[in-house]
């Protein structure tokens, strides 16, 4: 029978029995929470279901303050009336209040979006001013935290449900504040919500543009998702491509090719153009270059590949991935400039980026294609080299070639940025590899440990092994585990090492009750200025306790303690500066979910098992 069918007759089965008593137990679990919902819509046909709502929202976990999986059904089954009753509002609301200032909805952008938009839908179904002056008490709050997160709440409950001039009127009123954490709510909201674009918001992204490195993502992000916005504040926008920080530039100059900067502009603002197509291909993945809506053709790039100018050669030469539907002129052209004695390069690195972005190019490539991109690794040129290294990365997955000959580039004499690279590609392509494995190891443990010289260029070298070591599953090395925990202890390296030897730690420890007891330690007793990187390693522990049925039996015993250390620890480390929040409030509810499914399906599995024998 399908589940939909039997949830049904539970539902109808409850409905039967005194089910308000067995809520407590039935909404903890996952499998039942679709009953529970049933459940509410069928009560909610002929009665009030606000003693069922009441249920839900009294009597939580402590982990509940910070995964809101409860208040998240509760709203649920108040949706399953026609129109949900006042009181049961009232008491959403209530919690809904609560956990913004002193639970997860302050901090967490996942959870305000999943409740905002059923906020949204219950207003658009109810009219009940009791939301509508709850979202506009909230917008106004002094406290510029509170009131971002209300805002944020807002947009949601705004994307699919029409809440009228009030509520736009309300948020322009929000708009002339000047807090970062407002301003990154607003430009949030205008991403989001046609309506909340009015003049008054405008000022306030063009500000957040101006503003502190926080809110300037937040807006790029914003214009980044209604290209169209960049026209409006032109001078911003070019300000933030022009931004250190790789993140910001490339955000903005993707937007800035998404609002309608193509391949036309060669002629009409080439330094422009070129910069966001060298921008783009920094760093982005071949999925990313497709989702730019770059107009061009084999008529436009012809004509650029073969001029004279080299501004407008390159040009043409990032145009090549964006020329759509002839997959055997990218890659041959891509292929004869670096083929050609005469490329410059510049030419040469444009053409291996390009060929990076092209997924289609790539899937057209013949040994002896590989050959030429694997044999630039020993261009005399740097960059060359490092731009052919990423190449490979992105067309190497799975050939045992192309994993050899980074390899080879990563043992080789190299200096420090070129290792970090080359690290990093062959542990991404070669993560299942042994001798990968084997290499990364044993750098590392020539580099770390009692008496070893830490230079600048040795510290460089042992954060790129340690970060290539989140690519892999093992438990090989219990004396290279042994030495990252020592790392990780050893006040004398940087913080910054420090919390790569931890994140590494995850990855390469065995999976036992001895590692789950050490880590709950930590989590009850973090180091100071490690907080954020004990709260990261938890989440990311716990997360590859799934992926084996021996990980879970290792771990089960001694999950519910670090679920109480979790929840202890949100408590003492939430209050500290937005972004740290944000980060510890996601990590931790990432955690306790995954405990939550993995001690629910391993409960489940034992009772079969029992219950088969």
């Amino acid at each position: 029978m399908h589940h939909s069918f039997l949830e049904y007759y539970a539902a109808l089965g409850l409905c039967a029995t005194e089910y308000i008593g067995e809520m407590a137990v039935l909404s903890r679990l996952p499998r039942w929470r679709e009953v529970v919902t049933l459940l509410a819509g069928i009560v909610g046909d002929h009665e009030d279901i606000s003693d069922l709502v009441d249920v839900l929202l009294t009597g939580h976990e402590p982990a509940e303050q910070i995964t809101m999986d409860l208040t998240i059904l509760a709203l649920d089954c108040a949706l399953e009336s026609d129109i949900p009753p006042e009181r049961a509002i009232r008491m959403l609301l209530a919690r809904l209040e609560d956990d913004v200032r002193t639970g997860s909805l302050l901090s967490d952008r996942e959870i305000r979006s999943a409740v905002g938009m059923r906020v949204g839908r219950m207003l658009g179904i109810s009219g009940s001013p009791q939301i509508r002056n709850a979202l506009l008490v909230g917008i106004s709050d002094p406290q510029p935290g509170i009131a971002a997160a209300f805002i944020d709440l807002l947009s949601h409950a705004m994307e699919d449900s029409d809440l009228g001039p009030e509520m736009v009127a309300g948020f322009a009123k929000a708009c002339q504040r000047e807090e970062p954490e407002i301003l990154c709510a607003i430009a949030g909201a205008i991403g989001r919500v046609e309506e909340l674009r009015t003049p008054e918001s405008m000022r306030a992204l063009a500000r957040a543009l101006s503003g502190p490195i926080r809110a300037k993502q937040a807006a790029i992000r914003a214009i980044d998702r209604v290209p169209s916005l960049s026209h409006l504040m032109w001078d911003e926008v070019i300000g933030v491509l022009n931004e250190e920080k790789e993140s910001l530039s490339e955000t903005a100059a993707a937007a800035i090719l998404k609002s309608g900067l193509g391949a036309e502009a060669a002629s009409a603002d080439p330094s422009l153009l070129l910069r966001c197509l060298s921008r783009v291909a920094n760093d982005s993945p071949p999925e990313f270059a497709a989702t730019l809506p770059v107009l061009c053709n084999r008529s436009i790039v012809e004509p650029l590949l073969s001029s004279t100018e080299a501004q407008a050669r390159l040009i043409g030469i990032r145009l090549i991935p964006w020329v759509r539907g002839d997959h055997s002129f990218v890659h041959d052209r891509l292929l004869a400039i670096l083929q050609a004695k005469s490329s410059s390069r510049e030419d040469l690195v444009a053409a291996l980026d390009s060929l990076k972005l092209s997924r289609e190019a790539q899937r057209l490539l013949k040994v002896a294609d590989v050959d030429i991109i694997r044999n630039m690794l020993t261009a005399d040129t740097r960059d060359v080299r490092l731009v052919a290294c990423r190449a490979l990365g992105a067309i190497g997955g799975g050939n045992r070639e192309t994993v050899e000959t980074l390899l080879r580039y990563a043992r080789a004499d190299i200096k420090t940025d070129e290792f970090a690279i080359a690290v990093a590609e062959v542990a991404r392509v070669g993560n299942d590899d042994a001798k990968v494995q084997e290499f990364v190891v044993g750098s590392l443990l020539r580099l770390i440990g009692p008496g070893r010289a830490m230079s600048v260029a040795n510290v460089e070298r042992l954060g790129a092994l340690l970060r290539a070591c989140q690519e892999f599953d093992m438990a090989t090395s219990p004396a290279l585990a042994e030495l990252l925990r020592s790392g990780f202890g050893d006040f004398k390296l940087s913080d910054s090492l420090r919390k790569e030897c931890l994140m590494a730690h995850m990855f390469v420890a065995a999976v036992d009750v001895e590692h789950v007891r050490w880590l709950t330690g930590l989590l009850n007793s973090p180091p100071n200025r490690l907080v954020a990187a004990v709260c990261w390693a938890a989440g990311r522990f716990v997360h590859r306790c799934r992926r084996r049925l021996e990980y879970v039996r290792y771990a089960a015993p001694e999950l519910p303690e670090m679920e109480k250390a979790l929840v202890q620890f949100y408590r003492r480390h939430k209050s500290g500066s937005a972004d740290d929040a944000e980060a510890l409030t996601n990590n931790v509810r990432f955690a306790l979910a995954n405990i939550r499914q993995m001690l629910d399906s391993y409960r489940e599995f034992a009772n079969r098992r029992s219950v088969e024998s």
